[in-house]
């Protein structure tokens, strides 16, 4: 059955991949809109991917003698007789996907939850799409300083959304992403600017008075304090070639930079850009067993690798140790990248 959408919509295009979301609720769409605020335009027509969210108790009906195809203790996933997936989540919510034409909808009453599904899923689909297109997302900070694009890679807490405030502040870094950055197969980064999360325990969260950040509530993580939009993202950089990654490591010591293998370089990237580890993939809507849909996944998975190799050719690795004083971090990153001795590896001959 189709799914009937209302008048309440945004438009995103990002690198020429559209999508349009829906909703009745005026918060949900709002919140939405300034999650993707880079990519928003006006009605773009016919999108690519379109995505509903209604604030209703899931329909037990959708998925009723439906065969399950995948069960895990955060999401069931269901084939209908249509040939739709319905994926349902324990918390209370049901997302019912056609992926022959590319429409989804969500429903839950719980709005929270609603919020949550709706963006990951928006950055699922969208990845995807760009994947296929040879825009790959990789799990690092981004920003582009002197002409040289650099990432700063680390684990989900590990320090970069701390070190992207710091550099903020500073006119010569131009920040592309605070977390997933794309890249193609000739190592050019490309901007993908959404709103940077702060955790509970950031030093910055002084920096924004009264309710001026927003909480975002996370099912199986700690809330994190978006920051408002026009922080960073009104004037990301340019595409730009990327010539220096960055493994950041938190430490009690100040902070330092020093050479890193080209083993560590592939590790690293296979981990976060052709594995994919940290990127918002979602595993209930990325993982199909059609064998068209593997074809899909191979292509993927070639063009991740492609992009990578492309980064390990171009890009000089380095290990940066961060101190827990952000500012210091930051003045040493700058430093680093002001010597004389390294500018030869920002201007595109990497070291031995």
């Amino acid at each position: 059955m189709p799914i009937n959408l209302s008048n309440s919509r945004i438009f995103i295009n990002a690198y020429g991949v559209t999508l349009r979301f829906e909703t009745a609720d005026t918060g949900l769409l709002n919140e939405i809109s300034e999650d993707f605020t880079y990519f928003s335009v006006p009605d773009s027509g016919d999108p690519v991917v379109t995505i509903k969210a209604v604030v209703a108790p899931p329909d037990a009906a959708t998925w009723k003698g439906a065969r399950k195809l995948f069960k895990s203790s955060k999401w069931t996933v269901f084939e209908t007789h249509c040939g739709t997936r319905v994926v349902l989540y324990p918390e209370g919510l049901m997302c019912e996907y056609d992926y022959s034409a590319e429409i989804g909808k969500l429903s839950s009453e719980n709005t929270a939850l609603l919020r949550e599904i709706s963006y990951l899923l928006i950055l699922s689909r969208l990845g995807e799409k760009l994947d296929l297109c040879g825009l790959h997302r990789v799990h690092a900070l981004a920003a582009a300083f002197d002409g040289a694009g650099i990432l700063l890679t680390a684990p989900s807490g590990g320090g970069k959304t701390t070190l992207l405030m710091a550099l903020a502040g500073d006119p010569d870094f131009k920040i592309l992403a605070d977390d997933t950055p794309l890249v193609d197969s000739h190592g050019t980064l490309f901007p993908f600017p959404l709103r940077a999360g702060l955790s509970e325990d950031s030093p910055f969260i002084k920096n924004f008075p009264g309710n001026a950040l927003m909480i975002f509530k996370r099912r199986h993580y700690p809330p994190k304090y978006l920051v408002p939009p026009d922080f960073f993202i009104s004037k990301p950089a340019p595409q730009i070639p990327c010539k220096l990654i960055f493994l950041l490591k938190r430490s009690a010591k100040p902070p330092l930079i020093e050479s890193a293998s080209s083993l560590w370089m592939i590790l690293q990237l296979f981990k976060s850009l052709v594995a994919g580890d940290g990127i918002p993939q979602i595993a209930e809507y990325f993982i199909r067993p059609e064998p068209s849909d593997l074809l899909r996944k191979a292509r993927i998975f070639a063009g991740r690798s492609l992009a990578a190799l492309a980064l390990i050719k171009n890009c000089a690795g380095f290990h940066f140790r961060l101190s827990p004083d952000p500012a210091a971090n930051a003045r040493a990153l700058k430093k680093f990248l002001l010597d004389e001795s390294h500018r030869h590896s920002v201007k595109g001959v990497r070291r031995a």
